[in-house]
C-alpha cells in the first residue's frame, strides 16, 4: 500500500524528530491505522487524515485570477467525521495496552492556520470568549469544552498531532483512560 501526501509528511516528521515509523498492515477489508511508531520503550499507533484541500477555490484563483471562500474556524462536521472515522480505524489496530493512540491530522496548504484552528476547536469544543480588559476594550480568551467536543466520546484516542507547514501541535485528551 502507498502513501499518500498526508502520510508521507507525518512520517517524515516522526523520523525527523527520531522516531521508528513502520507501516501497518491490514487486509483487504480492514480498516486499521497507518503506523506503529516507536521510540526506545514507547510505542505509538498513528492513523494520519489529511485536511483536503479546497479544490473550488484553488481551481476558480488559477483560472480568474480571484476566488472568494468562507471559513468557518469552530468546529465543524467533516472534520469531526474525519476525527470519529480515524479513531474508530485506531481502534480496529491490535496493539499493546501500554501503546499511545495518536491521530495525526495534516493542515492542508492553501489555509494551514484555519486549518489547524479548525481541528483543535472540534477535538476540543473550543470557542472564544470576550472577557473585559483593563482598558476598557475585550480581549477573546479560548474557552475549552465550551460546546460539543469530539475529546469527550473518544477516550480511547490519546492524542491528536496536527501538523502544520513549519511546526506541530499535539492536543492531549483530558479523557483518555489511557494510564
Amino acid at each position: 500500500m502507498s502513501e499518500n501526501d498526508a502520510e508521507r509528511q507525518v512520517r517524515s516528521f516522526l523520523e525527523s524528530v527520531g522516531f521508528q515509523v513502520k507501516r501497518i498492515s491490514s487486509l483487504r477489508d480492514e480498516q486499521r491505522a497507518d503506523y506503529r511508531v516507536t521510540h526506545e520503550n514507547e510505542v505509538h499507533i498513528v492513523e494520519v487524515k489529511g485536511r483536503i484541500e479546497n479544490q473550488e477555490y484553488i481551481r476558480d484563483l488559477r483560472e480568474k485570477g480571484e476566488a472568494s471562500r468562507k471559513d468557518i474556524v469552530g468546529r465543524t462536521n467533516p472534520i469531526s467525521k474525519q476525527i470519529r472515522d480515524a479513531a474508530e480505524q485506531l481502534r480496529a489496530t491490535p496493539a499493546e495496552s501500554s501503546a499511545f493512540r495518536v491521530i495525526a491530522l495534516v493542515a492542508a496548504s492553501d489555509d494551514p492556520e484555519v486549518h489547524s484552528t479548525q481541528f483543535q476547536s472540534t477535538l476540543y469544543g473550543m470557542v472564544d470568549l470576550l472577557v473585559p480588559a483593563e482598558d476598557g476594550s475585550a480581549v477573546a480568551v479560548p474557552c475549552f469544552y465550551f460546546t460539543f467536543n469530539e475529546f469527550f466520546n473518544l477516550h480511547y484516542v490519546d492524542a491528536v498531532l496536527i501538523l502544520v507547514p513549519g511546526g506541530s501541535r499535539i492536543c492531549l485528551n483530558s479523557f483518555s483512560t489511557h494510564t
